[in-house]
């Protein structure tokens, strides 16, 4: 989607037949940058006449500190406050191409992320990502889950990731 407009995209998702979206904080960034209100994006959305699945919040946040992790939960509950807006229970959490800081690191700040998300009465989805050093298997993600144990917290299932990273279909079954 990237040189393209949401309008556009939401445009072009639908001709194509599609009924549900994924949408991501930069979608929202770009609704800003070009000049549009937040009443405006949700409007775009809405009228649009496709189902948001899930949004995603920046990445990073799983292994950031201070004043970068704070920004980074700001952007989260922003997303969280789009989604309630648009009827959306899921947001989307990647583990990004930052340097990793660490499995504990990674454990305490997708905590964080999903009390933020349970005040806003969503889940939290964490999508391991076959290429990042640290959380990129099935089993690296279920660590992470596991580890936070709150019942709004869990995987997103993605195959292209689990085929990447050796795994396959079956590799799903154990997943609650």
């Amino acid at each position: 989607q990237s040189g393209s407009t949401l309008a556009e995209a939401l445009r072009m998702r639908r001709e194509a037949g599609y009924n549900v979206v994924e949408l991501r904080h930069v979608d929202f960034r770009r609704c800003r940058k070009a000049g549009m209100t937040e009443e405006a994006m949700v409007a775009l959305v809405r009228d649009a006449g496709i189902h948001v699945a899930v949004i995603g919040t920046e990445s990073g946040v799983l292994f950031e500190s201070g004043e970068e992790l704070k920004r980074l939960l700001d952007s989260l509950r922003y997303v969280s406050e789009k989604a309630v807006a648009l009827e959306c229970d899921v947001i989307m959490v990647s583990p990004g191409q930052n340097a990793p800081g660490g499995m504990v690191l990674a454990k305490q700040n997708l905590k964080t992320c999903a009390e933020i998300t349970a005040e806003y009465g969503l889940k939290l989805a964490l999508e391991f990502k076959s290429r990042h050093p640290l959380i990129n298997t099935l089993e690296a993600g279920m660590e992470v889950i596991n580890a936070v144990n709150m019942k709004n917290c869990g995987m997103m299932l993605d195959s292209y990731h689990l085929h990447c990273s050796g795994g396959n279909g079956a590799s799903f079954k154990d997943v609650p």
